[in-house]
């Protein structure tokens, strides 16, 4: 997955990604922390420290498509 652009595909790889909702553009665009995205039902679901405790799944069929960018990857400072 591209850093630079969004894509429909699902995230492979742990990590923090851009997300935002098409058919709800009033969530905006948000980070979210995929931990284990591993195949149905098992993708825990994070934003910031706090657990939805819901599944990747269930949070994308219940708020619609999502498009992602990422993973993201933190600068160092120069």
């Amino acid at each position: 997955m591209s850093q630079s652009a969004w894509s429909i595909d699902r995230p492979t790889q742990p990590g923090w990604y851009w997300a935002r909702w098409p058919e709800q553009p009033q969530f905006g665009p948000e980070i979210l922390e995929i931990t284990q995205p591993n195949g149905p039902d098992t993708d825990d679901l994070e934003v910031g420290h706090r657990p939805f405790n819901e599944t990747l799944d269930d949070y994308i069929q219940k708020n619609g498509p999502v498009e992602w960018q990422g993973p993201l990857e933190p600068k160092e400072p120069r």
